[in-house]
C-alpha cells in the first residue's frame, strides 16, 4: 500500500524525533487558520441549523443518557449530543461558543493526526503529510460544514477512514484511546458501516493492535444500521440519472478543486453541461495519473470510500435534485471526496514518478486557486443570541431565531414541554 518504507532516506522523512511537538504545532496552526476562515464562530458565536434546536435544546428534555442515545434523522449523533450536554453546563449566552470551538478543535485535532507519523504507511514523506493536513484545513466547499457541531460527522468520517489507513499506536494504552475515539465517531455517523472493511484490512496488515478499532467501528456501524432500520424512514424519490451523474462529476471531481465560489460562478454563467463534463474528464485523467504514483491500493480505498459516502448521501437524501447541483448546499456528502483528492495530490507531489509529480503539480495549482476563493467563508447573520436566548429555561414559551430561521429556530415550549425536535422520520 503506497510507497514502501524501504530506504533509509524515506524512513528518515517518515518519522520525526519529536512527534508530540509536530502534532501540537499542527493543531495550533490549524486552529488559527480555521478561526480565520470563519472568525464569527468565536467573536459572536451563534447556533447554526440543528446545533440549537436539536442538540442544545434537546438537553432540557430527558436524562443525559436519554439525550445521548436519542436518534435524529434515523441515526445516533453521540458527539453532537455530548457537546450539547457540555453547552448546557455553561450560561446560555455562551452555549454556542462551546459548540463552535469544539467543532473547530475536532477539525484541528484531525489535521494533527493527518500530519503525524501514524499516517506514514499511506504517505511516507513527512512533507506530503503536512500538505495533507494543510489541505484538509483549507478544503474548499466547506461553507456548510465548518464551525458547526451538527456537521462535525463529516469530519469524523474522514477520521474513521484515516485511522483505517494508519499505523497502529505502539502502546496498548494509546490503542485503547484510539478505539474509544473510533467508537465515538462511529456512533455519530451511519457511514461507519461502510468504513469497517478498511479497518479489517488494517488488522490483517498490522495485527492485533488494530483489532480494537476494527471491532468498535463495526459495532458502531451495526448499531447505526439497526437504528436506521428501526426508524423506518419514508421513501423518497431519487434524483434522475442525469442529475445524479451531473452531481457526481460536479461535486466529487470539479468542486474539490475549483471550490464552491468558482463553481457557482461557472454555473451562473451558464457554462454548457458538456464543458463541465469535459473539465471533469480532464481532472479524472490527471487524478488517475497521480493516484497511480500514490499506489493503487490506498487510492482505491480513498476513492471507493468517497464515492460510497457520496452515493449513499445522494440516494438517501430527501433533498430535491437541484440542491445536489448547488455547490453551496449538501457539502457534507462530498467532504470526504475533497479530502481524498488532497491525499492523492499530496502523495503525487512527492512520488518517485516524474509524470505523477507533474500531474500533481497541475492539480495542486487548481486546488490552491479554488481554496483561495473559498478561504474566507461567508459570515452567518447576527441574530442577537445573547439577548434573544434569555427566555430559554423560563416559564414562558418563546421562539429564538437560529439561522436559517425558517427551518431551525428554537421553539422553547416551556419547562413542561412537549419538546419536538422534528426530523424526517417523524
Amino acid at each position: 500500500m503506497g510507497i514502501p518504507l524501504a530506504s533509509g532516506k524515506l524512513v528518515a522523512r517518515a518519522h520525526t524525533s519529536r512527534p508530540e511537538v509536530l502534532f501540537a504545532a499542527t493543531v495550533a496552526i490549524s486552529l488559527v487558520a480555521l478561526i480565520a476562515r470563519r472568525p464569527e464562530t468565536v467573536t459572536r458565536p451563534e447556533f447554526y441549523a440543528e446545533d440549537g434546536r436539536v442538540f442544545f435544546l434537546g438537553t432540557w428534555f430527558g436524562s443525559p443518557l436519554d439525550v445521548l442515545v436519542r436518534p435524529y434523522n434515523g441515526y445516533l449523533h453521540l458527539v453532537p449530543r455530548a457537546v450539547g450536554l457540555l453547552e448546557r453546563a455553561v450560561p446560555i449566552q455562551w452555549a454556542p461558543a462551546i459548540g463552535n470551538v469544539v467543532a473547530l478543535m475536532v477539525v484541528a485535532l484531525i489535521a494533527g493526526f493527518l500530519a503525524s507519523d501514524r499516517m506514514a504507511p499511506l504517505l511516507p514523506d513527512r512533507r506530503a503529510r503536512l500538505a495533507v493536513a494543510a489541505g484538509f484545513v483549507l478544503l474548499p466547499a466547506s461553507q456548510e460544514t465548518l464551525g458547526s457541531i451538527t456537521f462535525i460527522q463529516a469530519y469524523l468520517v474522514v477520521f474513521l477512514v484515516a485511522v483505517g489507513l494508519a499505523a497502529t499506536p505502539r502502546t496498548r494504552g494509546w490503542q485503547a484511546v484510539e478505539a474509544i475515539a473510533v467508537a465515538a465517531a462511529a456512533l455519530s455517523s451511519p457511514i461507519a458501516i461502510l468504513v469497517a472493511p478498511i479497518h479489517w484490512v488494517r488488522v490483517r496488515r498490522f495485527g492485533r493492535g488494530a483489532l480494537g478499532s476494527a471491532v468498535m467501528v463495526t459495532a458502531g456501524g451495526a448499531v447505526q444500521l439497526a437504528v436506521l432500520v428501526a426508524s423506518r424512514p419514508p421513501a423518497v424519490a431519487p434524483a434522475d440519472l442525469l442529475s445524479f451523474a451531473q452531481a457526481s462529476i460536479l461535486r466529487l471531481v470539479v468542486e474539490p478543486f475549483a471550490g464552491a465560489t468558482w463553481t457557482r460562478l461557472a454555473i451562473d454563467a451558464a457554462i454548457p453541461v458538456w464543458a463541465g463534463f469535459a473539465a471533469g474528464v480532464l481532472l479524472v485523467g490527471l487524478l488517475t495519473v497521480t493516484a497511480v504514483a500514490l499506489g493503487w491500493r490506498p487510492a482505491l480505498a480513498l476513492i471507493g470510500s468517497a464515492w460510497a459516502v457520496a452515493i449513499l448521501g445522494m440516494v438517501r437524501s430527501s433533498d430535491v435534485s437541484p440542491w445536489l447541483l448547488d455547490p453551496f448546499l449538501l457539502q457534507r456528502y462530498f467532504l470526504l471526496g475533497g479530502w481524498a483528492v488532497v491525499v492523492i495530490v499530496a502523495g503525487g507531489l512527492f512520488a518517485r514518478s516524474a509524470v505523477g509529480r507533474r500531474a500533481a503539480v497541475v492539480l495542486a495549482a487548481i486546488f490552491i486557486f479554488g481554496a483561495t476563493a473559498d478561504f474566507r467563508l461567508p459570515a452567518r447573520p447576527d441574530l442577537d443570541w445573547p439577548d434573544a436566548s434569555r427566555c430559554i429555561g423560563g416559564p414562558t414559551p418563546c421562539r429564538v431565531a437560529v439561522f436559517p430561521p425558517d427551518s431551525f429556530s428554537i421553539v422553547w415550549p416551556g419547562p413542561g414541554g412537549p419538546y419536538v425536535q422534528g426530523d424526517w422520520t417523524q
